[in-house]
């Protein structure tokens, strides 16, 4: 029905999101929550991660790739305390989104992840510490800025230029 909205899933890479999943929960149905392992990680400095009732649950493993239909894989690349990077493939399309995830780190669990990229999303936390260039040498044909403030790449798209950013993609 056009009037019964919901969402599939909802991906939490990070524990501080879930506050923010019951306020979501109760303006939209969610059917399922999946939990990469930086979010249900027990770690003594973080608060306890909560649930809303009624919502399953899966807890996805370090590095592991989910077909979320057919041909559209979206992979754990690689986690720290902080959060998890995620690799989006759908046939030659390769978006890496590190999440804040440091580059050696992404590079030591999945190497792959940093080579023949379409996109790289970056935010500030990606270049806090390691530098522009590092991300830049990668040669992504092109860096999507996650940020409302200014981008420190060139030729850069994203949320400090434009409210929409479209990729369209055909599979191939």
């Amino acid at each position: 029905s056009p009037w019964s909205f919901h969402l599939d899933s909802v991906l939490i890479t990070d524990r501080k999101i879930s506050g923010s999943l019951a306020d979501l929960s109760r303006a939209i149905r969610i059917r399922q929550v999946l939990l990469a392992p930086s979010s249900y990680r027990a770690e003594e400095d973080n608060k306890p991660l909560t649930i809303p009732d009624g919502i399953g649950v899966e807890k996805l493993l370090p590095g592991e790739s989910l077909e979320i239909e057919p041909d559209l894989w979206l992979t754990l690349a690689a986690e720290d305390l902080n959060g998890t990077a995620l690799l989006i493939q759908y046939g030659s399309l390769r978006v890496l989104i590190p999440n804040g995830v440091d580059y050696a780190e992404i590079s030591a669990s999945l190497p792959e992840a940093l080579t023949g990229l379409t996109a790289l999303v970056l935010s500030p936390k990606d270049i806090s510490y390691i530098p522009p260039r590092v991300w830049h040498n990668l040669n992504p044909q092109m860096i999507l800025w996650s940020d409302r403030g200014i981008s420190p790449f060139e030729n850069s798209l994203g949320a400090d230029v434009s409210a929409d950013v479209h990729l369209v993609a055909d599979g191939l």
